[in-house]
């Protein structure tokens, strides 16, 4: 990779307008090599420079920071020419960053060529079959450290190095012939909308994506030894483990007492590295991210116990033996509590059907009477205990089926209110509605009773002290002060009956629906 030389760009926007940038990171790489990364606030440029609230809670920007720290986009125009002047750019969806660079340019008059632009989310798709190909899910493939997605330096970084690790894979030695080599696959998004037919990718670049070597020099500690209990470690796992997934084994491992580690930080006490399901204490050799990491920890002084496959399923194995019994059974629970919703489930398909389902088609899915009684003169059949409890449990199960029976809820699952009604919903609660109306009715009363009282009341208290004598400079402010406030309570009045009115219009136009 010694002419692989780029810039990796990233934008980020403060409102929907392309040429709204309000921060930009870039990253240089030299013979594969990250030289330089670097960032910095922008002004957007007027009239573009509104920061819409869905933008800042996506990158965090706000407008005060960019008006107090932001350069302007001239100024960065000429700082990105002197950062890409000679290289060429990748971005991941490099067309939404070209675009962004190009619109800021014409909005300030700018007029500079742009270096040319490489995607690394094309490239992705060229070289990898995963099931999205957002930047994350790219570099958590590729074995990259974890970084904060949609902060413009990380995001740069992490298409720098995505791009650094492909060009590894396939053996490239320059952007051209990256990109060139990587093959055209669709952009549909999961690889079970492709035909079989057009996955032309080098097995070595997606299947075995790391060869870690079963023996050999290793840049481990010797005088650590490798963990007898998984108490009180924290694991941080590299590689494929033929256990089951990441997220499995990651599960199994805080059951049994010990702490995840998603990035090797200074909590990490043991590496496991993924060479094989028979391949102990693999040699630790910088292969990927978090092994260099490991390595440059260790020189450092860490201590840090680097284990293969078999050790972490001796020390899960021997973890769960040890648990009591309750703790096997909530480990189980789960996957217990699946089988059986899953086979009831299919034993009772109405629960299934969806919520507008008419009753004809939930009867209509019932499930077939039993058998008939045989009769006294049929010859008798020998029927075994376990027979006549299967009959008994079967009997039981078709008696207590209920085709209206309520499916679990689930987290996102609407409430009741806004939702069309369904048979199994219970009856709607008469007297909530008629205590909002009564609410409703004495908010008016009271409402129209204070206007009524400042305008008629004090003028007639007005007048009864005037009729009793009293100077003018008594009653008459009085009066006046009432009928200044009136129109302030009629106005206030007149808000929330608004205000109430639409929201009452809105919640029967979401609730209501074909029941």
């Amino acid at each position: 990779m010694t002419e692989l030389d780029f810039a990796a760009v990233d934008f980020e926007t403060a409102n929907g307008a392309r040429e709204s940038a309000c921060a930009v990171g870039v990253t240089v790489v030299r013979n594969g090599q990250v030289q330089l990364s670097d960032s910095w606030l922008i002004q957007p440029p007027p009239p573009a420079d509104r920061f819409d609230r869905v933008n800042t809670a996506i990158h965090g920007i706000s407008r005060e920071q960019c008006m107090a720290e932001g350069l302007s986009w001239t100024d960065t125009a000429q700082r990105l020419h002197d950062l890409c002047a000679d290289l060429p750019v990748v971005a991941h969806n490099a067309s939404f960053d070209e675009s962004v660079w190009r619109a800021a340019n014409r909005a300030t008059g700018v007029e500079a060529t742009l270096p040319p632009f490489h995607c690394t989310l094309q490239l992705s798709r060229g070289h990898l079959d995963l099931v999205d190909y957002k930047l994350p899910t790219v570099a958590r493939h590729l074995d990259l450290d974890e970084f904060p997605h949609h902060q413009a330096a990380a995001d740069a970084l992490a298409a720098a190095q995505v791009t650094i690790e492909l060009a590894r894979r396939t053996g490239a030695s320059s952007v051209t012939e990256l990109w060139s080599s990587a093959p055209q696959r669709s952009t549909s998004g999961s690889s079970a909308a492709r035909s079989s037919t057009s996955r032309r990718v080098p097995e070595s670049v997606f299947r075995n994506r790391v060869e870690r070597p079963a023996s050999g020099p290793s840049l481990a500690d010797p005088d650590v030894p490798a963990p007898t209990s998984l108490d009180d470690e924290v694991v941080l796992i590299t590689g494929e483990l033929t256990l089951g997934s990441r997220e499995q084994v990651q599960e199994r491992l805080r059951l049994a007492g010990a702490g995840v580690a998603q990035n090797l930080t200074k909590k990490v006490t043991c590496l496991v590295i993924g060479a094989g399901a028979d391949v102990r204490t693999p040699p630790l050799t910088g292969a990927t991210g978090k092994e260099q990491k490991a390595a440059e920890r260790i020189r450092e002084g860490q201590r840090i116990a680097v284990i293969g496959e078999p050790e972490l399923r001796e020390l899960l194995e021997r973890a769960e033996a040890e648990a009591p019994d309750d703790s096997r059974a909530e480990r189980t629970s789960g996957s217990a509590a699946t089988e059986l919703s899953g086979s009831a489930h299919f034993a009772s398909p109405a629960l299934s059907a969806g919520p507008n389902s008419a009753p004809e088609k939930i009867r209509a899915e019932e499930p077939e009477p039993l058998p008939a009684r045989p009769r006294e003169d049929a010859a008798p059949q020998n029927t075994t205990p376990a027979r006549a409890t299967e009959t008994s449990s079967v009997t039981a199960a078709a008696s207590s089926y209920q085709p209206y029976a309520a499916p679990p809820r689930q987290p996102w699952d609407p409430p009741t209110a806004l939702r069309p009604r369904q048979p199994w919903d219970p009856p709607e609660s008469v007297t909530a509605p008629q205590q909002k109306r009564q609410r409703r009715w004495v908010f008016h009363v009271v409402m129209w009773s204070i206007i009524l009282f400042l305008i008629a009341g004090m003028f007639i208290i007005g007048l009864i002290l005037a009729a009793g004598g009293a100077p003018e400079s008594v009653w008459a402010p009085l009066v006046g002060i009432s009928w200044l406030l009136a129109p302030l309570v009629f106005l206030a009045w007149l808000v929330v009956a608004i205000v109430r009115l639409v929201k009452g219009r809105r919640h029967r136009s979401t609730a209501g629906g074909p029941q």
